[in-house]
């Protein structure tokens, strides 16, 4: 058995997408050895910090919150489509998830390599140069029966339909039709098609997304 970590670390002052709702990270020093006799340390982080799982608050009103997320569809068999071959700034389509599924879909879990975050994760353009998924491709997975998708972007959209006070249109799509959406996951490229995921987000009560610790597990 084999365990790969899919998760990005969190650490004080790293990368986020400049957004007034995606704070900086910080970390800073509460109790020492030398003088509490204990480390302790205070964690200033946004609920899409790092790898994360989102929930449908996060686009839906009446959406379910974080500590709703239903743990049998956050562990379990899964399967990987590779469409690294996709450039920055260009649409996912159907045929490139067929192309990039070697044996057709198998699983209700899926994972989609796009090579971005092992390109791009850290740098200004990691979240406007982004391959993007259209509704014919996310349609094509939920005509697959899929529940659970894993991306290795900060999101599903197309830069060019981010428009601050309106929802964007693909992460609305995936969370009305109940799929558990996971963004920027890493280490894709050591995955073989067929694996076992175990996705944990914290339990932040009410909360519309929490960062995770995602790893698979290969036999």
């Amino acid at each position: 058995m084999k365990i790969i970590d899919l998760s990005l670390p969190i650490e004080n002052g790293m990368y986020m997408p400049k957004a007034y709702w995606h704070p900086e990270v910080a970390f800073s020093v509460l109790g020492v050895h030398e003088k509490e006799g204990r480390m302790s340390r205070k964690i200033q982080l946004g609920t899409h910090t790092g790898t994360h799982v989102d929930a449908a608050l996060h686009f839906l009103p009446n959406g379910a919150t974080i500590d709703e997320a239903p743990l049998e569809r956050l562990i379990g068999e899964a399967q990987l489509i590779d469409v690294s071959f996709v450039g920055p700034r260009q649409a996912i389509k159907a045929a490139d998830l067929e192309r990039g599924c070697k044996s057709g879909i198998k699983c209700s879990r899926v994972v989609i390599r796009t090579g971005w975050v092992e390109r791009a994760w850290g740098t200004d353009v990691f979240g406007k140069d982004k391959p993007y998924f259209t509704k014919e491709s996310i349609q094509w997975l939920l005509d697959h029966n899929i529940n659970l998708m894993l991306i290795d972007t900060g999101d599903p959209d197309s830069d060019d339909d981010f428009v601050v006070g309106k929802p964007a249109p693909i992460h609305v799509m995936i969370f009305e039709n109940d799929v558990t959406l996971i963004e920027n996951v890493t280490n894709l490229d050591k995955l073989p098609e067929f694996f076992k995921i175990i996705a944990l987000p914290l339990k932040l009560k009410g909360c519309d997304a929490a960062p995770g610790r995602v790893i698979a597990i290969v036999d």
